[in-house]
C-alpha cells in the first residue's frame, strides 16, 4: 500500500480511550495503575486528525507503557494524566504525564533515535 493511502481521518480521542482501556485491562493484576483523562479531552470529542491509525495506536501505547514503567515512582500508585488541547492554529497538543522521577534533560535527545532508552534496556525509542 502506498504510504499516502494509509493516512486516514482518525478519531484521536477514541484512539486514546481505546489504548487506556487496554492498559487498565493489562494492569488488572496489580501495578496499582490510575489513568486520568483530563476534562480537556471532552472538548475534543469530535477531533479528527490525519494519521496512520496503526502507527498512532503504537505511539500512544508506547508512551503509556513508558509512563507505566517509569522508574522510581514517587508513590505506591502509578498515576498517569492525559491532556489534549485543540489549538487555534489547527494543531493538536497531546500530553501524557506520570508520577515517575522524570528523564534527565541530557537523555531526552537520544529518545527519538531507534533503540533510544532510559531506565531499561532494549527500548525502541519514541
Amino acid at each position: 500500500m502506498d504510504e499516502a493511502e494509509s493516512i486516514q481521518s482518525t478519531d484521536l480521542l477514541g484512539a486514546v480511550e481505546q489504548i487506556c482501556r487496554e492498559k487498565i485491562f493489562q494492569d488488572r493484576f496489580g501495578k496499582n495503575l490510575q489513568i486520568e483523562l483530563d476534562d480537556s479531552l471532552r472538548s475534543c470529542s469530535d477531533l479528527q486528525i490525519l494519521a496512520h491509525p496503526a502507527e498512532l495506536r503504537r505511539v500512544l501505547s508506547n508512551l503509556l507503557n513508558n509512563a507505566i514503567e517509569a522508574p522510581e515512582i514517587r508513590s505506591s500508585q502509578r498515576q498517569i494524566r492525559i491532556l489534549l488541547r485543540n489549538e487555534k492554529n489547527s494543531s493538536v497538543e497531546l500530553m501524557i504525564q506520570d508520577n515517575g522521577i522524570g528523564i534527565p534533560a541530557e537523555v531526552l535527545p537520544r529518545l527519538i533515535n531507534e533503540g533510544g532508552s532510559f531506565g531499561k534496556t532494549g527500548g525502541s525509542g519514541l
